[in-house]
């Protein structure tokens, strides 16, 4: 056998053992569970249970949460009656990472209870002053602001999520 023939022999054992892997996303992923109201929330829920690191802080009882709200649920649930079942079990997070947004981007839910207006209470310069003792960098065109807790190792980063430009 020549070295072209083993050649052309490796590749083709290469390519039939790859074709089922790439060919089968059930093989690898498993299927896709079936869109139902329940299934969708059961995922849903099961996401949160796995990756959210703040029940305890926050004293969110998640497991009595999917009780109350899977209980509502029945396989004729419509996607809106869903939507207001999910949120209103979000709602308990009072988090403005918590967001959901339907298919088409036309809904959006942010679980934060806070007012937009609120965030205008923050003072950086109190930060800087009583918290920093005045020990801080900025850069950025004073976009960033850096510094460390005086007698800790606990650092401070400020990074401002709006910039308000008044133009007149």
């Amino acid at each position: 056998m020549n070295n072209y023939n083993r050649i052309l022999k490796k590749y083709f054992i290469i390519i039939i053992l790859f074709f089922p892997i790439t060919s089968c996303e059930d093989f690898i992923l498993g299927p896709n569970p079936e869109n139902t109201p329940i299934n969708n929330f059961e995922i849903l829920w099961g996401e949160f249970d796995r990756y959210y690191p703040a029940f305890i802080i926050k004293n969110i009882n998640w497991d009595s949460l999917h009780d109350i709200h899977r209980n509502m649920i029945t396989p004729n649930t419509t996607d809106e009656e869903l939507w207001e079942i999910i949120t209103s079990m979000l709602y308990n997070f009072n988090d403005a990472h918590v967001n959901l947004y339907n298919n088409d981007g036309s809904k959006r839910f942010n679980s934060s209870h806070i007012s937009p207006l609120r965030y205008y209470e923050f003072s950086l310069e109190l930060v800087k002053s009583r918290y920093l003792n005045n020990n801080f960098r900025a850069a950025g065109k004073g976009n960033f602001t850096y510094g460390k807790f005086p007698n800790d190792s606990i650092g401070y980063i400020y990074l401002p999520l709006l910039k308000v430009m008044m133009i007149g």
